[in-house]
């Protein structure tokens, strides 16, 4: 099973995202983001030069 990625809220309205494995397991968690458009920005790296495509949205974490 490949991975994906998990998008979440904070409770201050900040965003991150977090990488899993097939496994569950994470991989790589971000920084945190002012903005979604900030967090989507940091995710577009990640796809390219990884394997990951999938996206699973959270709320709050």
């Amino acid at each position: 099973m490949a991975g994906w990625f998990e998008l979440s809220k904070s409770t201050n309205d900040q965003f991150r995202f977090v990488l899993k494995a097939g496994n569950h397991q994470i991989i790589g968690a971000s920084q945190m983001y002012a903005s979604v458009q900030s967090r989507d920005a940091g995710i577009a790296p990640v796809k390219t030069n990884g394997s990951s495509k999938t996206i699973k949205e959270q709320i709050g974490f």
